[in-house]
């Protein structure tokens, strides 16, 4: 019927482009070299570095060697990950230990006791037989 009329920058691409600037900007870059075709309006790009150079001679040798690379950042996140598993681990059956023997420490003690009272009435009924004999 006679509804208002919707500009036509009020899509969908300039709400991205607020948060998106590459979006924005897309139309407007230019290529610095003609091998690519055009890219849409949408693209992100991801690969804007060079590449790196390789100096080679033609017999297939470097000119220099290439960098060594350290251990990688991943590796060493990993290796403390899992030494800080096998340290909780550690802690974790040591208090494990403890609790069991928190537990079992007042039975022994009794039982020691128990065991301490059944030989001392034992050796009382032995030595009580032989009044005449030295004890051992």
């Amino acid at each position: 019927m006679g509804g208002a009329r919707v500009p036509p920058q009020s899509g969908l691409i300039p709400k991205i482009a607020r948060w998106l600037p590459s979006v924005a900007e897309a139309p407007r870059r230019t290529r610095a070299a003609a091998l690519e075709a055009a890219k849409r309006l949408g693209h992100l790009p991801r690969m804007d570095r060079a590449p790196p150079t390789l100096d080679m001679l033609p017999d297939g040798r470097f000119r220099s060697p290439p960098p060594v690379a350290g251990v990688p950042l991943t590796f060493k996140l990993m290796v403390g990950a899992i030494l800080a598993a096998v340290v909780a681990g550690s802690l974790v059956v040591a208090a494990f230990a403890l609790w069991v023997l928190s537990v079992m420490l007042p039975v022994l003690i009794l039982a020691g006791v128990g065991a301490w009272v059944a030989v001392k009435f034992r050796r009382w009924q032995l030595l009580r037989g032989a009044r005449g004999l030295r004890p051992l």
